[in-house]
């Protein structure tokens, strides 16, 4: 493969990364809103609010995680940066401007971690709500590095 045709290979799986980027955040957003509007009862979950839950912290993973494992190291081929740990991956997008804060989104990706190994429903309820608050950051990094992407390619 020749290096046009491995730019246009790159260029391809950034577009699918941004769409599918795009499509986590929408759904991200439709459950941030439906979980916004159903809070524990005495700091007790129903199984359907459970569910609703469950269901906005694994959108919130993986929309976490698209920018991340995707985007970002797509973008930095492309670019021609050198590829680097997660945390190297974070802080070189702050400075070249894909995100506003590499420490914003080091706490998303804590928090992305901690969905994983939470069982515990008070613990859960901690990460709950870890996740509705910084879900507003998530779209914001999002958005912004969807605008940068799609300026430079």
């Amino acid at each position: 493969m020749n290096r046009r045709e491995k730019e246009a290979l790159l260029r391809e799986q950034l577009r699918e990364g941004l769409s599918h980027l795009e499509q986590s955040i929408d759904l991200l957003d439709y459950s941030h809103r439906k979980c916004s509007r159903s809070r524990p009862a005495r700091g007790r979950l129903s199984p359907s609010q459970l569910e609703s839950w469950e269901a906005f912290c694994a959108r919130f993973a993986r929309a976490s995680d698209l920018p991340i494992q995707k985007v970002f190291t797509t973008l930095f081929l492309l670019l021609k940066e050198p590829q680097a740990a997660i945390i190297d991956r974070i802080q070189r997008a702050e400075k070249l401007g894909l995100i506003r804060s590499a420490d914003t989104l080091l706490e998303i990706r804590d928090v992305r971690n901690q969905i994983a190994h939470e069982f515990a429903e008070e613990d859960l309820i901690e990460v709950f709500k870890s996740v509705r608050q910084l879900t507003p950051a998530l779209r914001k990094a999002a958005a912004q590095t969807l605008a940068f992407a799609r300026s430079r390619f």
